[in-house]
């Protein structure tokens, strides 16, 4: 059975893509996802134009990968290090490594040796928020636990983010930029969470939920 994930806040919804790992469900973070950017911003993405390029994407999210890229690194020269280390002892010579090799980026298929999960301290600002996410690079997707407090720190950041014009790879220009958001914009935003296992949520559509 698929385990399917709800969220809503201020009338729009969002279900996203889910991974159980460990009886732990991740969702998928993904900045050109229509229904996210609606969640978290209040404001229909427009694909197609420049602003929604890849190149142009909101500068959280980018932070975001490199954040989950650099704890995924850091993970696998840690057990790069402790391979290195058993393979001394083993040769009776602890102490006296071999020279140190030069440790190769890490891949998402390291996860097999690494581990999949990997914790992450994820920072906006003055805010900052560890959460635990699925190993991988800053190229791809990002995969968070499913919690409503971690959706939380990601609407917040993206929608300051859409607030004050800061997308990767470019400079703010012009009022298409500062896009004013409504009144709310200063009210507290906690999205709603309903999670079903083998069963339909509220307003789903009736394929989301799929049996095996």
């Amino acid at each position: 059975m698929h385990t399917v994930i709800m969220f809503t806040l201020e009338g729009n919804s969002w279900t996203p893509e889910v991974q159980v790992v460990d009886g732990i469900s991740f969702f998928k973070v993904d900045c050109k996802d229509r229904a996210l950017f609606k969640l978290c911003t209040d404001k229909a993405i427009k694909l197609g134009r420049k602003s929604d390029d890849p190149r142009y994407i909101l500068a959280c999210v980018s932070e975001f990968k490199k954040a989950r890229s650099d704890a995924s690194q850091a993970a696998f020269e840690t057990l790069h290090n402790r391979l290195q280390e058993d393979a001394a002892e083993a040769r009776g010579g602890a102490g006296k490594r071999r020279r140190t090799q030069r440790i190769r980026k890490a891949r998402d298929s390291d996860a097999l040796t690494v581990g999949e999960k990997v914790m992450v301290v994820y920072e906006h600002g003055d805010d900052s928020r560890q959460m635990l996410s699925l190993f991988g690079t800053s190229t791809s997707h990002l995969w968070i636990d499913a919690t409503v407090e971690n959706l939380q720190f990601i609407s917040n950041a993206m929608r300051s983010d859409y607030q004050n014009g800061r997308f990767a790879g470019c400079r703010p220009r012009g009022p298409h930029f500062r896009r004013e958001l409504p009144d709310t914009a200063g009210a507290e935003r906690e999205p709603e969470h309903a999670e079903a296992e083998g069963s339909e949520p509220e307003h789903a559509a009736q394929d989301e939920n799929v049996s095996e």
